[in-house]
């Protein structure tokens, strides 16, 4: 099942311009910004503030209403926007950031839910959330203080919470009458003091444009309004610092949890669909989870009920959630997860809240992805680091920046955000557990006799170039065996367990897909193989139960595929071009969640119900991802920094192809 090559892809980046010498008085701090101006101070350190400006959109910047954000942009380090974890609602993603933990895995997975061991709801209302059992992980700021700096917070998601019987070395609680100045004001109170009480990180939260976003939309006037405000701050703070000597003396990260998106008037009643009595329902937005708790229906009878009855959403259970997504390992989520397209709403009964804008949705849909932004000086000057990222990438760069020489474990890749940094965080070599010969490549596909397509070997890269019939290929961890393996199995009487159910046409869609990818890029290189995650975790199960496995072969939960296609030549380790990678983990299920025509017809924005081009697309994944379902490691001989970047990123959309 595993064919052994390795295969990696090239990012390409916007050059770093080095600023101009200062020369004579500058007046400010957009003086100070366009040339090379040195702290005054000469710290040791440089401090690092983390600014939220909750709902700042990515493409709100592009409206000409935030001059000085702006302006830190062009002078900065910036990405063409961040994803934020899904969903994107605002207390996970907050701790998200702060933590490097998906949801599932820190415990916040979304704005209100319930959890059936403690058998309570969590919701930022009263006091309930500062119950430290509800918040998993380890924020930045309990970081810098495990490792004796200072840490401080304004209003941070988790900051009034004793997480780790800890709290920040300085907070302020939250306080109504608390103006933005204020916070900036109280932020440079901070910088001020001696270095050995200056907090050595600082996060501060400010809850524009968010709460105009919901009320008038993202395409309102009065977000227009708001954005002036909002521009204000940054503009406040880089004056404050200037007129305080402080200017260029932290590293400085302007950022936002989520997007926005207007929302139809259009919902959806969930009890349209089904009896939800028994059930404990979170809904009113764009997701709605359910715990079946004490309904008298399963899941899978759930999901039927909600299949496809619209191309308004979508229905999974926790085994059937995309990977890609990360939400589906916590108790928490529930059991059935209902997701809807972009501008829908779902609602238990009836809708009882009137939003022009919202949030939650998938972070593939571009309204979704938020604003990332770098300055200080520990990062480049006027560049674009052209590949986007996801937030749960911050925290290990939160950490290098301050110096932390203990953290805490972590979703992020070290050295995913290296382009941005001046100087590089160093990757630890790669080391291979064990080497494994594979004399299947040498043999030319010995382990696969049953097979009647043609194949080629290059660089010891197996490359059928028909893939129409079943193919047996034995699991290839004992390379040494598989031939012999491949014979025993041979004339038996054996059920085939195809990559997709043929009934659905989804192998031969697959294999249509390959064969015009390959028509088109003509040298595409493509590796493929088993995952095993029936406990649906996102990690690779260590053992496969009797019930999965038949005639003694283990059956994948699920496949992978990873494409990579070059523009120019491919040598044995690199492509001498410009390659690039597009992964999937697909589910090996005879019946796929919702449904899908026969056809092929690429579909990116919607639910249309539903083509195998979108639910190829829907099925994406991170090679990153890849790797923790089957404990391998690709990209191996390649610099260190460009494998991080290939290994973590997320296909925004399909490679292009029409039927």
């Amino acid at each position: 099942m595993l064919r052994c090559i390795f295969i990696s892809g090239l990012n390409r980046k916007k050059r770093s311009d080095p600023p101009p010498e200062c020369k004579g008085t500058l007046k400010d701090w957009k003086e100070a910004i366009a040339c090379d101006y040195k702290c005054p101070k000469g710290w040791s350190k440089n401090p690092l503030l983390i600014m939220s400006f909750d709902g700042l959109q990515r493409y709100y910047l592009d409206r000409h209403k935030t001059a000085a954000i702006n302006l830190i942009k062009e002078h900065g380090s910036h990405s063409p926007f961040m994803y934020p974890s899904f969903p994107s609602k605002t207390i996970p993603n907050h701790y998200a950031i702060v933590t490097g933990l998906y949801p599932e895995s820190h415990g916040i997975v979304e704005n209100k839910f319930y959890d059936p061991q403690m058998q309570k709801k969590f919701s930022m209302a009263g006091d309930i959330y500062k119950d430290p059992a509800w918040w998993k992980g380890e924020p930045i700021w309990n970081t810098a203080q495990n490792n004796n700096m200072k840490s401080a917070t304004h209003i941070w998601a988790g900051s009034e919470v004793q997480i780790q019987g800890k709290y920040p070395s300085y907070f302020a609680e939250y306080n109504p009458n608390t103006s933005f100045t204020d916070k900036i004001d109280q932020i440079i109170q901070w910088l001020k003091l001696e270095e050995v009480a200056r907090p050595s990180v600082i996060n501060s939260y400010f809850n524009q444009p968010d709460l105009v976003g919901h009320d008038h939309g993202p395409n309102s006037k009065d977000i227009n309004d708001i954005l002036k405000m909002v521009d204000n701050v940054p503009d406040y703070l880089m004056t404050s610092l200037f007129k305080n000597g402080l200017f260029n003396c932290l590293n400085i990260i302007i950022l936002a949890d989520h997007g926005m998106q207007t929302v139809h008037k259009e919902f959806l009643n969930l009890q349209q669909y089904v009896d939800t009595k028994g059930m404990v329902i979170f809904a009113g937005g764009p997701l709605a989870r359910i715990t079946l708790n004490a309904s008298s229906f399963t899941a899978q009878e759930v999901l039927k009920k909600l299949t496809c009855e619209t191309g308004m959403f979508r229905a999974y259970d926790r085994f059937s959630m995309p990977k890609r997504l990360h939400y589906f390992r916590n108790p928490r989520i529930g059991d059935i997860i209902v997701m809807a397209t972009v501008g829908t709403t779902i609602w238990e009964k009836t809708k009882n809240e009137d939003e022009t804008g919202s949030h939650g949705y998938d972070y593939r849909f571009p309204t979704m992805h938020a604003t990332f932004i770098a300055y200080g000086p520990a990062f480049k000057r006027n560049f674009l680091m052209e590949q986007p990222f996801p937030n749960i990438e911050l925290y290990n760069l939160f950490t290098y920046l301050i110096g932390a020489k203990v953290i805490a474990p972590h979703n992020g890749t070290v050295g995913a955000l290296n382009p941005i940094l001046i100087t590089p965080q160093t990757i630890p070599k790669f080391t291979p557990a064990a080497t494994v010969a594979c004399p299947a490549a040498k043999d030319k596909l010995d382990v696969c006799e049953s097979c009647s397509a043609k194949k080629t070997i290059s660089h010891e890269a197996i490359r059928p170039d028909d893939l129409a019939e079943a193919c047996l290929v034995a699991d290839v961890k004992n390379c040494a065996t598989a031939s012999k393996q491949s014979q025993a199995l041979k004339g038996k009487k054996l059920t085939f367990h195809s990559l997709l159910s043929l009934r659905k046409n989804y192998w031969s869609n697959l294999t249509v897909m390959l064969k015009m990818y390959a028509t088109l890029y003509e040298d595409l290189h493509v590796i493929s193989g088993p995952i095993f995650d029936y406990d649906a975790d996102g990690l690779a199960d260590e053992s496969v139960s009797a019930q999965n496995i038949v005639e003694g072969v283990p059956i994948p939960s699920h496949y992978y595929l990873i494409m990579v296609k070059c523009n120019g030549v491919w040598t044995r380790d690199s492509c001498d071009g410009q390659p690039k990678v597009q992964s999937f983990v697909l589910p090996n299920v005879e019946n796929v969640v919702g449904c899908y025509v026969g056809h092929f017809k690429p579909h990116l924005n919607g639910f249309e119900c539903k083509s195998p081009s979108e639910f190829f697309f829907i099925n994406t994944a991170r090679v990153r991802d890849i790797e923790q379902l089957t404990k391998m490691r690709f990209f191996p001989n390649w610099d260190a920094n460009e494998a991080a970047l290939l290994r973590t990123h997320i296909i925004q959309s399909l490679w292009p192809i029409s039927f």
